[in-house]
């Protein structure tokens, strides 16, 4: 195997270490306008005052700023998280023909277990979504990480033979070994003396767990370095993520050492975007800023963890340091591990529309149309009048302007109308109102999201069921263009990651506890089936809704005469039918509800040659009879043909 040191200083790997940098200074470089529409949306989304607000004198005018865009985004993701996360299960994994059934059944279980349980799905998705809807775009990270827990064990005064078993045990690291040698003699059966055996004194860890799954996290945007002109991020010939190490960290995970991390300290900073200027933003409305000069925070350095490909065109993972490359390794997952989502697509782009480019403009027209009608009520209430100074006490004037006040005249016999004038305001033009609504109206048909699909709308003139479900239903369309979207990218691409990773890097025998029991996969290869399967997302309650009614209307079907009586239907399809019901309705225990046949067959004594069959239609052997049905009696109950059936046709059994 060849030298780390030497291929990190190779002439191939130091041609690459440019070729990332030369990409990072460019893409940062572009990046610019897209980092200030974030921090403008974030703004927006807070409600920030705009930057002219600052010349407004306190207290003269109004500084009110509409929530337009918190509006929409927080009226969407309750429709997302229905969609994606209302369902029992995030994804459903189904082979396509009965040979792939058991491994596409293992499979959709491990990685629906893997995205709800082990990732916490609802937030994964909700901050991804959200992070999408108001930064134009979202990157989801993942990784297969591969790991032991232990804890301590040491023992002392081992003999040489348990030291022998402790060494062979693979579930054992030894650190620390010292032997022990006694001077106190022994004898032996011959009575000669001689030295005792040594004992030894070891330190050790035993594996308490064994970590073997796949994780994935959102990525702060300012984190992430890719082309604007990208068309899908995994077919990217570059992205970087840039992320913040601690100098310990550094120095125990590369191997660098610390004069060289302040060598580096200078170029670290000539390649900053001035991406802290984002992460102040972000916690700004917290009201501490802090941590950004604290004492320790000067001990963390930025990384850059580059996917791109070498000299042979295979994929690689370089991570720089500054101008020094640190680490070099083959890309197992064979692209860049990063999903994407944008809630707007635009043609031949990966990176579209957020909502701020949909609402930032009408957010800023209502705030200023709401200030008028506030300044307006304000003048109304307190309104500017001409006052003699000569007469009146300008003092009192400017102080009692209150309930109850009292204002001094400087004479005996002063004329209040001499004295005070007030000037009549500007009555509120009646077209303001008219506007309000129409910017509404532009809001709702930019976006989809309409007094309707959030239940405010209590004046509606449409009051019949129908006419209110058909409206909801058109108001939807938006909300439920962009869950596809999210569906058909971003999400299908994490669901096939994580089912990757479980094919390709799971080489333990793994049990999981599910709702219904464990889920017990001892050979891994069983779940390699990706090639044969089909994959939907976005499974969320409405989709389940329908299902529930197609399997009501199946059953209704199955309960017919003719499907009982020719045996096409029997206890064990009825059973799983309804099953299926209960699983979809979100009940965990369908065994608390619904007794599976099978158990009840095995209990059953063997009916004789020629005895009638049991009630019910299924006779000892669970197979459909002559005799009342599933629902009573049926065509050929009396031994006759079933309708539908020529005259001396029997049933199927």
């Amino acid at each position: 195997m060849p030298d780390k040191k030497q291929e990190l200083d190779d002439d191939a790997t130091e041609e690459l270490k440019d070729k990332a940098l030369d990409y990072i200074r460019r893409y940062s470089s572009d990046g610019t306008e897209l980092k200030q529409n974030r921090e403008d949306a974030l703004k927006a989304y807070r409600r920030d005052p705009y930057p002219e607000d600052a010349k407004i004198q306190e207290g003269s005018r109004s500084k009110f700023v509409m929530s337009d865009l918190s509006d929409v985004i927080e009226s969407i993701l309750p429709s997302l998280a229905r969609i994606f996360t209302g369902g029992k299960e995030v994804v459903r994994i189904e082979g396509r023909g009965p040979e792939d059934t058991r491994g596409a059944e293992l499979l959709n279980n491990k990685v629906n277990w893997d995205l709800v349980v082990q990732n916490n799905g609802f937030l994964l998705f909700h901050d991804w979504f959200k992070a999408a809807m108001l930064n134009k775009f979202s990157v989801v990270k993942y990784w297969w990480e591969s790991k032991e827990e232990y804890e301590d064990e040491d023992y002392d005064g081992v003999a040489e033979e348990e030291a022998a078993q402790l060494m062979e045990d693979q579930n054992y690291v030894m650190d620390d070994v010292k032997m022990i040698k006694s001077d106190m003699p022994m004898a032996d059966p011959s009575m000669m003396m001689m030295a005792p055996p040594p004992t030894y004194n070891i330190k050790g860890r035993r594996i308490k767990k064994k970590i073997r799954r796949p994780v994935a996290e959102v990525v702060p945007p300012e984190e992430i370095i890719c082309s604007i002109k990208m068309r899908d991020i995994k077919k990217e010939e570059f992205v970087a993520h840039r992320i913040k190490k601690h100098k310990d960290e550094l120095i125990k995970e590369y191997g660098v050492k610390e004069d060289e991390i302040d060598a580096e300290l200078a170029i670290w900073t000539s390649l900053s975007d001035d991406s802290d200027s984002e992460i102040y933003q972000r916690f700004k409305d917290l009201g501490g800023v802090g941590f950004f000069q604290d004492e320790d925070d000067k001990d963390f350095y930025y990384i850059y963890e580059c996917c791109l490909k070498d000299e042979d065109r295979k994929p690689i993972i370089l991570t720089l340091m500054g101008t020094k490359t640190v680490r070099k390794e083959p890309n197992t997952y064979g692209h860049p591990n990063y999903c994407m989502l944008s809630p707007i697509r635009m043609p031949h782009r990966a990176i579209g529309h957020s909502m701020f480019d949909m609402v930032g403009d009408l957010q800023k027209l209502n705030s200023a149309l709401v200030r008028y009608l506030f300044n307006n009520i304000y003048y109304q209430t307190e309104n500017m009048a001409i006052v003699n100074p000569w007469k009146v006490n300008i003092a009192d004037f400017v102080t009692q302007q209150r309930p109850g006040g009292k204002i001094r005249t400087k004479a005996e016999n002063v004329n209040p109308s001499e004295a005070y004038f007030p000037l009549p305001p500007q009555p509120l033009a009646g077209h303001a109102f008219g506007l309000l609504d129409t910017l509404t109206s532009w809001r709702e048909r930019r976006t989809g999201v309409t007094s309707y699909n959030q239940g405010l709308d209590a004046d509606s003139l449409n009051k019949t069921a129908r006419g209110i479900s058909e409206i909801m239903a058109a108001s939807q369309q938006r909300v439920e263009m962009i869950a596809r979207i999210f569906a058909e990218t971003g999400v299908r691409d994490l669901v096939m990651a994580f089912a990757e990773m479980n094919v390709e890097f799971l080489d333990l025998e793994t049990n999981v506890r599910l709702d219904q029991g464990w889920l017990e996969i001892p050979d891994p290869k069983a779940m390699d089936v990706l090639f044969d399967v089909t994959v939907d997302v976005a499974l969320g309650t409405g989709s389940k809704e329908v299902k529930m009614q197609q399997l009501l209307g199946m059953i209704d079907r199955a309960l017919q005469p003719l499907m009982i009586a020719t045996g096409v239907i029997q206890k064990s399809n009825m059973y799983q039918m309804w099953r299926t019901i209960f699983i979809e309705m979100g009940e965990k225990n369908t065994e608390k509800y619904l007794t599976d046949p099978a158990t009840l067959v095995s209990v059953l004594p063997p009916a004789p040659p020629g005895a009638p069959p049991m009630p019910g239609g299924m006779n000892a052997q669970g197979n459909v009879g002559a005799g009342p049905g599933l629902m009573g009696a049926g065509p050929g109950a009396n031994g006759g043909p079933p309708t539908g059936l020529p005259q001396g046709s029997s049933a199927i059994q």
